[in-house]
């Protein structure tokens, strides 16, 4: 775990990812994004790392992980342990991860302040293709994918070696088009959301003004 989180803010940066991953309780972790609009790359690379690092490629069950995303306000963090933190996605989260009844291992939550309409139905239908379709070998495709390495580069890291024409086949069978094409417009309808919202607030400054 430790080691798919140093990976992951490898990827990310430190701007994105300002602490490390926290682990606590054994096997429980949380991290932190600085920019909300990376949310879904975040949980699906370290979701499919974990697969990747810990599953077995002939074991009966798969090592998979629960998680919620939440966006929302973040009070303060106590040192490096974004495990203590407070604020409303701290205290969703966990409420979150508490509900043992739901079958959903990925969910996600927004703040009312934000407007991201359908997409917690899209990360539930999101969370069903990597739950279903991710084996460990996959899985560390999916991962190659994701950091932007070309197929035959995703090919030679693997051990032993795959060609080319067998990784695009891993990544036909993760339905890695639809996972990419997810991911990007998660982060661009968010960053439009914000866009918009500072332009009215533009508009609304500029009315102010003109009616004083």
């Amino acid at each position: 775990m430790r080691e798919v989180g140093d990976q992951l803010r490898d990827w990310l940066g430190e701007t994105v990812m300002p602490y490390p991953l926290d682990i606590f309780g054994g096997d429980g972790w949380q991290l932190l994004l600085a920019d909300p609009a990376r949310g879904l790359d975040a949980a699906v690379f370290f979701r499919a790392g974990l697969m990747a690092r810990m599953g077995k490629r002939r074991a009966k069950y798969k090592v998979d992980t629960r998680m919620v995303i939440a966006i929302g306000e973040v009070d303060f963090i106590p040192g490096n342990r974004v495990s203590e933190g407070e604020g409303w996605a701290f205290r969703e989260s966990g409420r979150a991860l508490a509900d043992k009844k739901t079958v959903h291992r990925m969910r996600l939550l927004v703040a009312d302040k934000y407007s991201i309409q359908g997409w917690k139905e899209s990360v539930i239908l999101l969370d069903a293709i990597l739950r279903w379709r991710l084996t460990q070998v996959r899985a560390k495709v999916l991962v190659g994918a994701l950091s932007g390495l070309g197929q035959r580069e995703i090919g030679d890291l693997m051990s032993p070696r795959i060609s080319q024409p067998s990784v695009a086949r891993h990544l036909k069978s993760t339905d890695w088009v639809t996972v990419s094409e997810c991911l990007r417009e998660f982060a661009n309808q968010w960053h439009r959301g914000r866009l918009l919202k500072g332009a009215k607030a533009k508009v609304l400054h500029s009315l102010k003004r003109l009616y004083r």
